[in-house]
């Protein structure tokens, strides 16, 4: 990309821009989010029945991201989100009519669900639509957008949240699904003018998986890009122990809503940078991200209190700026007809490195505390930049050398 395209890039129309964003917003407003596990235990349930409930969503998350993927590509794009979001509506309808154990259980089930139909589905949906109106250039300009509308939302929620609890959880449910509402609204008007299916012989389950080998596994650029995407994301569920490592730091309680509040500042800020870093060379997210990864590592292992939350804030800009861009560079590289599945590979291998990321932070804070799990989360990073970097070099290196033999 040149930089009289950063310049001036292609712009959406207003009305599909404010439809989009307004999506963004109320989908990220999960008023609910901050204390929906306080509402599980004001219910009666144990902390190993609140336990065994989480593991329901990432679990879920994995039975339905393959097949999510498959059906947005096979079938529209925008049909499936909009499955995804009555599944998610579902949920808050369960929980409020039946608040025990199973209904829980069914609510977070359903929410996972939502996840899986919407990981890669919405970010190809917006790709297509984006290209089919000559905009694609600023494809991870826009998502950006829509992203640090979301943290920006979420913010709101952790700040509201709280405070409307005061007047019980079915207002903070009500409120809750209200927004979710005016997102499928958003969502619902926004002019569909890409094609709803691929038009091509990969309609059948035999075309589809020589499709998916041709354009993913036997593509060294794209998967690249998915592994790399993939072991970004799951290492990137080690943002659920901020809390605890803020208060193992020494950050008093009534502060730590500022720590997490800077955090999520710091995301909507690498989200809207995130198009800068996909205009570099692809070797530079890799670059960024094994930035970040020493950052972690180095400003918690080593720092103290005021080195190391300043460190974790950088770290969070860094890593989302990276996550953003990465999907710019997917989504260029793969073709239509197997996009949405391309993007949830990636998200399944996430998962699968979330849980074994998991489990070894909870090793290491046993014995360690959380500060050096976290400060080995950021050593993984680290690796994972690298990687990525090489990668890239090799990449192009054979470019290269395979552009001298053709001349």
């Amino acid at each position: 990309m040149t930089e009289d395209q950063i310049a001036r890039p292609a712009r959406l129309d207003w009305r599909t821009r404010i439809l989009l964003y307004g999506y963004g917003f109320f989908d990220g407003l999960i008023l609910i989010y901050p204390v929906y596990l306080l509402y599980f235990r004001d219910q009666g349930l144990s902390e190993t029945e609140i336990a065994t409930l989480l593991m329901l969503w990432p679990i879920s998350s994995l039975l339905f991201e393959l097949p999510s993927g498959y059906l947005a590509d096979r079938f529209s794009k925008k049909t499936i989100l909009v499955v995804g979001h009555v599944a998610y509506l579902g949920c808050f309808a369960v929980w409020h009519v039946l608040p025990t154990f199973t209904g829980f259980g069914i609510g977070l089930a359903l929410w996972g669900m939502r996840g899986a139909l919407s990981s890669g589905a919405f970010r190809s949906f917006l790709y297509e639509e984006m290209e089919a109106r000559g905009t694609r250039n600023a494809f991870v300009r826009v998502l950006g957008q829509i992203n640090a509308l979301k943290w920006t939302a979420m913010l709101v929620a952790y700040s509201v949240g709280p405070a409307l609890m005061t007047f019980g959880f079915t207002l903070v449910l009500a409120l809750t699904a209200t927004a979710a509402v005016i997102a499928l609204a958003a969502l619902l008007l926004v002019e569909r003018k890409a094609s709803p299916v691929a038009d091509d012989d990969t309609a059948g389950f035999g075309g589809f998986f020589r499709a998916l080998n041709s354009h993913v596994v036997r593509e060294p650029s794209v998967l690249r890009v998915v592994l790399f995407g993939g072991a970004l994301l799951g290492t990137g569920a080690v943002d659920e122990y901020w809390p605890l490592l803020g208060t193992d730091l020494g950050v008093p309680e009534t502060a730590l809503g500022l720590f997490l509040g800077a955090i999520m500042g710091a995301q909507a800020l690498g989200d809207l940078l995130a198009h800068r870093l996909a205009a570099q060379r692809p070797l530079f997210v890799g670059a960024a991200v094994a930035g970040a990864g020493a950052l972690l590592l180095f400003g918690v292992a080593f720092g103290t209190l005021y080195v190391a939350l300043p460190a974790v804030v950088v770290f969070a800009m860094l890593y989302q700026c990276a996550v953003t861009a990465n999907s710019g560079l997917l989504h260029d590289r793969v073709e239509g007809s197997v996009r949405a599945t391309a993007a949830s590979i990636l998200g399944f291998a996430s998962n699968i490195i979330s849980i074994l990321l998991f489990y070894a932070i909870g090793q290491i804070s046993e014995r360690a505390g959380v500060p050096l799990a976290i400060a080995c989360a950021g050593g993984v990073f680290l690796v994972i930049g690298l990687a990525g970097i090489r990668m890239e070099q090799k990449a192009g290196r054979l470019a290269g050398e395979r552009g001298g033999k053709d001349a």
